[in-house]
């Protein structure tokens, strides 16, 4: 029962604040005082959070920007570098033989051998 005394003493106070004024058929309050939002604080926080999360997507695209078009090229070399390799080896091994002394496989000596895995892989 205090709750709707009060309740008619507020809105008694809010009458006598607003001014009304008539406009044909349309009824127009108008307050007498400013309106002062009460979350400004939280909207502030959540504008700077938002400023902040643009700010770090517009680094890690310049970021992405800068190393795929600046530093792309040397490092595309230094991939390839670490996957192909240029090195001399003697694959002398000897000849192998069955057990009657026929030969079935010798060591011979070739330029170059290379993999190509693409069509070495098997398909299972």
């Amino acid at each position: 029962m205090e709750n709707k005394k009060n309740k008619k003493k507020t809105n008694k106070n809010v009458r006598s604040n607003n001014k009304k004024i008539n406009n044909d058929s349309n009824n127009i309050v108008k307050l007498k005082t400013s309106f002062k939002s009460q979350n400004f604080i939280q909207t502030k926080k959540l504008g700077i959070f938002l400023i902040a999360v643009i700010l770090l997507f517009v680094l890690l695209i310049g970021r992405i920007g800068f190393i795929q078009f600046v530093q792309g090229s040397s490092l595309k070399e230094a991939a390839y570098n670490q996957q192909a390799i240029n090195q001399i080896i003697s694959p002398k091994r000897g000849n192998i033989y069955d057990s009657t002394g026929r030969e079935l496989a010798i060591s011979a000596q070739v330029d170059t051998i290379t993999i190509n895995p693409r069509k070495n892989c098997s398909r299972r």
